[in-house]
């Protein structure tokens, strides 16, 4: 990886938000800074900072609120961005600029022919892939085969791919490319060291509520178990938590438990604590650092298969199916 360089960070997210690829963001950034390189974020107007991080934000537009997948308002903030960021490389001698996702991509991809900056791309997964898991819309071409052109044009133009799944990297035509493994070091200072003593066992979920973490395929799960296992206490972390699944659950309020988005620094927390950590994302392009987190944290990990978990993963803590992952949590037994 690159050192003792000036960069300008091109997040399209509201970095940082305690969620998905804000953990993949974050460890980048901590990465190239412990190697030298002075790091300027920009960002949108909402989220947290992190210590030891300048983060220039866009201005804030109608409200403040954190939207999941693709929504229009993103145009929006995407063009703040472009416009941020061209005011801060003509202000600054910038050496790369490092966006992370495509859709960052495509802001620094203009960049580059205005200004003739170079930029490097972090693939956090594929845009036509995962706009086409948000909407059918996506799914029509040739609205599709638009999608893909773009995101190829994006990584073509690239001076260097970043990747964090080895699938991904060797399936991967680009020519300068990087595998950066995900790892999360970091967090070690926020665990507590005392015991859990409590005969209930505990079923840890994390993921944010989208499709693609199939939820709902869980909680038609948690419902079944209640009702047949009385030990066993569910934590669901997720966001957002819908009123519509905490009403159906108040008969069991006592033994399922939903937490908002939670600061994750803290989530090692919740993961030494569990006697199961459940994982229900569907097949996806691009990498879990969910999965990195449970491995280092959990006694016992559940996975559906999918390419991530079969790279990431012992054959053991994979399931085949939602049937498989309910079958061994019915079966676990803390004797």
């Amino acid at each position: 990886m690159i050192k003792n360089k000036k960069i300008l960070s091109i997040c399209t997210t509201a970095f940082f938000n305690d969620r998905g690829c804000h953990i993949r963001i974050l460890k980048v950034l901590k990465y190239l800074t412990e190697n030298g390189n002075d790091v300027q974020v920009v960002a949108y107007f909402f989220g947290r900072n992190p210590d030891n991080f300048k983060i220039e934000r866009i201005k804030k537009f109608l409200k403040e609120f954190d939207p999941i997948g693709f929504n229009p308002y993103k145009f929006i903030f995407d063009f703040q961005i472009f416009l941020l960021s061209m005011r801060l490389l003509k202000k600054q001698n910038y050496d790369y600029i490092l966006a992370f996702t495509h859709e960052a991509g495509i802001v620094a991809f203009f960049l580059k022919l205005i200004l003739k900056k170079p930029y490097i791309l972090d693939y956090q997964g594929s845009l036509s892939g995962e706009l086409s898991s948000s909407s059918f819309i996506f799914k029509i071409s040739p609205i599709s085969s638009i999608i893909k052109i773009v995101e190829r044009l994006v990584e073509r133009n690239s001076s260097y791919v970043i990747y964090n799944t080895y699938f991904n990297f060797k399936n991967s035509s680009v020519v300068k490319k990087y595998f950066f493994d995900d790892l999360f070091d970091f967090f070690d200072s926020e665990i507590e060291n005392s015991i859990d003593s409590s005969k209930m066992i505990r079923v840890v979920w994390v993921g944010v509520n989208t499709k693609i973490q199939n939820l709902s395929g869980f909680l038609d799960i948690v419902e079944r178990t209640v009702k047949t296992r009385k030990d066993i206490i569910f934590e669901i972390i997720t966001f957002p938590v819908y009123k519509r699944n905490v009403e159906r659950f108040l008969n069991f309020s006592d033994r399922i438990f939903f937490h908002q988005k939670i600061p994750f620094e803290k989530l090692p927390y919740f993961l030494s604590k569990a006697d199961i950590c459940v994982s229900t994302k569907l097949d996806s392009t691009e990498g879990s650092g969910k999965l990195h987190m449970f491995k280092k944290y959990c006694k016992n990990i559940i996975s559906l298969d999918s390419k991530i978990s079969r790279e990431l993963l012992e054959k053991k803590d994979i399931a085949k199916d939602m049937k498989e992952i309910e079958k061994r949590i019915l079966e676990f037994s803390k004797c």
